[in-house]
């Protein structure tokens, strides 16, 4: 992706006007990020990662655009990819490292799973 499509789309992404941000706290703590759970329509499962919970949002046909593009950078089917789970971090400084997402909701354990994450602003 060229520089200057992913400025576009940092743009559209972190502006709030395609869903709403969310600032995730768990254990008493707030998030140095916003977060974001995308779903495609008929998914209503809710998201949870430590104390959290984020609901399902369904975004507007530009994010069908961009899931189309990341699945086609990512060499996937886009009829493979159902949700995302998207994060802006309040900058360069934050981030979140190599982990697994073992949640009960993507049965990674008990299945091979696809994740694809949407992490913009950090490192």
């Amino acid at each position: 992706m060229s520089r200057s499509r992913a400025d576009y789309w940092f743009d559209m992404l972190s502006s709030g006007l395609l869903f709403q941000w969310l600032v995730p706290s768990t254990w008493g703590s707030t998030m140095p990020r916003k977060t974001a759970w995308l779903t495609q329509p008929g998914c209503e499962c809710t998201y949870k990662y430590g104390t959290s919970s984020v609901p399902p949002q369904h975004p507007s046909h530009i994010f069908d655009l961009l899931t189309k593009e990341v699945a086609d950078l990512c060499k996937v089917d886009v009829a493979e990819m159902n949700s995302c789970n998207a994060n802006l971090y309040n900058g360069k400084c934050h981030y979140v490292g190599w982990h697994s997402d073992d949640e009960k909701l993507f049965q990674g354990k008990n299945e091979p799973i696809l994740i694809i994450s949407l992490s913009l602003g950090g490192n």
